[in-house]
């Protein structure tokens, strides 16, 4: 028996699979094939993505979300979950819109990034959880055609590095065509943010911090081929060196050497790699 599905079948009290389970199993449950199960109301649908869960988390290194419509049912999942699986080592968390809570377990990270899409999953709650006990916060905001206007990184406060788009900061200082960087020195201390980088696309990036004051950096992508994700590398990339307190014109030249590369891949379909962005950097600098 495979052993992902000895280990669930343990935790779970059971000796094996039913003949639907299999017939998953069979199907390339645990070999990366996308499944739809049908199967009658305590059928055993929840085992198979358990089984499906645990294999991508042991075996493939990644994490995993389960959702559920309701909140009783959230609860009831994470607390089922976390006494079959914390004796393996997983480690499970909970998620729902009013959670509300004083434990400050965000503490216990060095680095929390939040990338906040602005479709009501952070909630007011969460959002203070966030800005309360986050030892280091990076937050991006994205303005998106389903939240013009909305979503603004003035909802956060507290936060020691914030990377947004040269529009978002505009929105959140409701000023369309005033100078940048005084927008940028009267949200930075509305927001109480220590770094704040803004992205300008071919106009590089540019910095604000009470003690440095202003640090730009040029744009150094040559070759634009979709403009997608590229504030998701230049967070990804810079969120880590800000928490690491790198010099913050270091932090601006590596966040636009990750937004050059992103902007050369289509519609996210891959990542920008490390070693990538060593290659593109080594070759800036002969």
């Amino acid at each position: 028996m495979n052993e992902i599905v000895a280990k669930v079948l343990q935790a779970s009290g059971f000796d094996s699979l039913n003949p639907a389970q299999q017939a998953a199993l069979d199907k390339g449950l645990l070999e990366g094939e996308s499944l739809i199960v049908a199967a009658p109301t305590a059928s055993g649908k929840t085992l198979l993505a358990e089984i499906a869960a645990l294999d991508t988390i042991m075996n493939k290194g990644k994490k995993v979300v389960y959702i559920v419509p309701l909140k009783a049912l959230a609860t009831e999942k994470y607390e089922e979950f976390k006494s079959k699986y914390d004796p393996l080592g997983l480690r499970i968390a909970i998620s729902i819109g009013d959670l509300d809570s004083t434990d400050p377990w965000l503490a216990d990270y060095d680095l929390v990034i939040v990338s906040d899409f602005g479709h009501g999953f952070l909630t007011d709650n969460l959002i203070n959880l966030i800005c309360k006990h986050s030892k280091f916060l990076a937050v991006n905001t994205q303005t998106n055609s389903a939240n013009m206007g909305f979503n603004l990184i003035t909802e956060y406060t507290n936060i020691d590095y914030v990377a947004l788009d040269e529009l978002e900061i505009r929105y959140a200082a409701h000023n369309r065509t005033g100078e940048l960087r005084s927008i940028m020195k009267i949200i930075a201390p509305k927001i109480h943010c220590k770094n704040l980088a803004i992205t300008r696309g071919i106009h590089g990036a540019v910095s604000f911090c009470k003690e440095l004051g202003f640090l730009s950096s040029p744009a150094l992508a040559t070759q634009v081929v979709d403009t997608i994700g590229a504030g998701d590398a230049f967070l990804s990339f810079t969120a880590p060196l800000a928490a690491l307190e790198a010099p913050m014109d270091m932090v601006l030249f590596i966040g636009n050497a990750a937004g050059a590369l992103a902007v050369q891949i289509v519609c996210n379909r891959e990542s920008v790699s490390p070693v990538e962005l060593k290659k593109f950097i080594a070759t800036v600098f002969k």
